[in-house]
Parts: C-alpha cells; sequence; structure tokens
C-alpha cells in the first residue's frame, strides 16, 4: 500500500482522474479520506530496490520503458488553473 497526504484536494482529484484515464495499468485506488489517497501496491517483482544492483532482466527493463513511452505519448489529462501556453508564456516573460 502506498499513502499519499495533500493537503490541496483538487490536486487529489486531478491525480485520480489521470489514473482512471492512463493508457497503462495504474495502482488500485483503495480508499480515500481526505487528505490521504490509499493507492494498493502494483503486482509482480520490482525492477530493483534503492542502494541495491538491480536483478530484473533486460526485458523487464525494456518492458517498463514502453510502458513509460505510452503514457508520455497520451493526452495529458485535463488540470485546473493555466494551460501549457499560459506557463510558456508567463516563463518566457520572466526571463526576458
Amino acid at each position: 500500500m502506498f499513502l499519499k497526504i495533500d493537503a490541496d484536494q483538487t490536486r487529489t482529484d486531478v491525480e485520480v482522474e489521470a489514473m482512471a484515464t492512463a493508457p497503462i495499468p495504474t495502482p488500485e485506488l483503495l480508499w480515500r479520506k481526505p487528505p490521504v489517497l490509499a493507492l494498493a501496491a502494483l503486482p509482480d517483482t520490482a525492477l530493483g530496490r534503492l542502494g541495491e544492483p538491480s536483478t530484473a532482466s533486460s526485458a523487464a527493463w525494456a518492458a517498463a520503458g514502453a510502458a513509460a513511452r505510452t503514457l508520455h505519448d497520451a493526452p495529458l489529462p485535463s488540470w485546473p488553473g493555466w494551460s501549457l501556453d499560459e506557463i510558456a508564456s508567463h516563463l518566457d516573460s520572466e526571463c526576458e
């Protein structure tokens, strides 16, 4: 189980929506009691552990890379606030 704590309920709502529309398997939402979100662990074997060498096969790493590419190629979920163009414009003006 993974517990995520976020005082901003809007961010949590958006995250839950994004997981529901993701084109790859995402953790099951076990329960939600603001400000805590409980997610199930994903099934299978971990690719590695911090500070230890990975024993995962190259095929497992390739599959993880393919899943990441699939996710990155998917359309962005809706998010309240500034659009990407507005953020880019703001950053451009700040950098000037």
